[in-house]
């Protein structure tokens, strides 16, 4: 077995293992060529902040609102782990689905901040 992260906020499907990601999973050594090729990497190092909503080089996460139905989104959003990327959020949605309610939820989370 060999220790991959799977980067993406989807569930990868390798025949009847299901991978949920982001994570750092074990798999088969003779398969990890073929789950570089879509996407997986090496696992991040230990006291790497990537993780964090803000690390300590200024980095911060952020999520992909296609991925997530609205009522997912909403319950991301309300964590606060996203506070600092709401614009870019805001933007992906826009390109992408540019779902209202969507929308709605990111201004919601903006105007909590608010208050």
């Amino acid at each position: 077995m060999v220790e991959l992260y799977w980067p993406q906020s989807t569930t990868f499907l390798a025949g009847s293992d299901r991978y949920a990601g982001p994570g750092v999973h074990d798999v088969p050594d003779d398969l990890e060529e073929g789950f570089r090729a879509r996407g997986w990497e090496d696992p991040p190092e230990e006291d790497d902040e990537s993780n964090d909503a803000e690390g300590s080089d200024g980095d911060y996460q952020t999520l992909d609102p296609s991925e997530y139905t609205i009522a997912e989104l909403e319950d991301e959003l309300e964590t606060g782990d996203f506070d600092a990327a709401l614009d870019e959020i805001e933007e992906a949605e826009k390109e992408q689905k540019d779902r209202d309610g969507a929308l709605e939820a990111i201004a919601d989370r903006r105007d909590q901040l608010e208050e």
